[in-house]
């Protein structure tokens, strides 16, 4: 009589007994290790303006969800939940499976982190300048958490009891595999969508802002790179696709579903990481190269790099510093008919306070 629970199908694959863990715990680690650098410098951004806010914190969530899915997936590769499960004991398929259902539940909540992140430093730079904009990035991040939640509640809500998920031995009913799909690739297309508009909407609000035309470009250079999560995204619609065609064996078939999602998460976290970055660019990279390009006009003062002692210190508002330098040639030394004739070299520097709106004009990353 045929066991009207068994986990593993009519006969063993074709290629035999192969493990694709390693390559995905390979992918997932460095995924994690490149996120850890990005949001590390971008809080050292941060704190080179003393300024932390709710995206920050935010992207933070996202890499710690991350690191929680790659603990996941190196604890499933560690019981073989990567194989065949022709090869696998009926426990250990149990195991795995459970496992890939708490992945999965780590997924979905660091889309919506994610994107809530992208979201919240976009809203940081329209200030309520631009209405629209605003109304559509808070629809956009809402909706996304929406939908997120929403398909970690239908996790729990697919099969009764929810250990069915898990475990098909125990007795209890599920929804079809095809609405489960079905519903997968929802969500998948609305974070599609979602990146497409967070992507791109700051840039129409960008060219208004009072910065030169270079920078404008290389703003809407660093929000375009968020465009490579639609490419996990689409990458990740075949594979869900596809899935049912594995059934039962789901420890093989959820490979591809998994390295596209984490995938998706890493260029979230990177990508939405480097607007935040540039404080240090701009203090290690463009200052140097402005003080090199001194020193190359003036080789023989390598102590100052070309630039002039003027005694900078804090002034108030519009206040003028007016010095002159003193006399180049001792007066002893003038033919007499020069003495009692000096030149004079003046020079006023005015500066102004700056207020923290007009900072934003022209300094987007605060």
């Amino acid at each position: 009589m045929e066991d009207p629970y068994d986990l593993r199908g009519p006969g063993p694959p074709p290629g035999g007994d192969r493990n694709r863990g390693p390559s995905v715990v390979g992918i997932a680690w460095m995924e994690v290790g490149m996120s850890i650098l990005a949001v590390s410098a971008r809080f050292w951004g941060r704190y080179i303006i003393s300024q932390t806010s709710w995206d920050d914190w935010l992207m933070l969530v996202t890499l710690v969800l991350l690191v929680v899915s790659a603990a996941l997936i190196t604890l499933q590769n560690s019981i073989g939940g990567y194989r065949h499960v022709w090869y696998l004991s009926d426990d250990t398929i149990v195991e795995a499976l459970k496992i890939n259902f708490i992945l999965r539940l780590m997924v979905y909540l660091s889309y919506a982190s994610g994107k809530a992140s992208i979201g919240a430093f976009i809203l940081r730079l329209i200030r309520k300048r631009h209405k629209w904009q605003e109304w559509v990035v808070w629809a956009v991040v809402v909706v996304t958490a929406v939908v997120n939640i929403v398909a970690c509640i239908l996790l729990f809500a697919q099969c009764s009891p929810v250990q069915v998920v898990w475990d098909p031995r125990i007795p209890g009913e599920c929804w079809p595999m095809v609405i489960q799909t079905r519903f997968g690739i929802f969500v998948t297309a609305e974070n599609i969508v979602a990146n497409i508009i967070l992507s791109l909407l700051p840039v129409a609000f960008l060219y208004k802002l009072s910065m030169n035309l270079r920078k404008k470009i290389s703003l809407s250079i660093l929000f375009g790179l968020s465009l490579m999560a639609t490419v996990a995204s689409f990458m990740k619609v075949p594979a869900l696709a596809a899935l049912g065609t594995y059934y039962p064996d789901f420890t093989w078939g959820e490979y591809k579903v998994t390295i596209w999602s984490i995938s998706e998460t890493w260029v979230i976290i990177v990508c939405g990481s480097l607007p935040g970055m540039k404080p240090l660019w701009d203090r290690y990279i463009t200052n140097r190269l402005k003080d090199e390009n001194l020193l190359n006009r003036h080789p023989g003062r390598p102590d100052d790099y070309g630039l002039v002692d003027i005694r900078p210190k804090l002034l108030s508002a519009n206040e003028t510093w007016v010095e002159s330098a003193p006399p180049r040639r001792r007066e002893n030394h003038m033919d007499p008919e020069e003495r009692g004739i000096r030149a004079t070299t003046r020079i006023e520097i005015t500066r102004s306070m700056v207020s923290m709106d007009d900072k934003a004009l022209t300094y987007p990353f605060v």
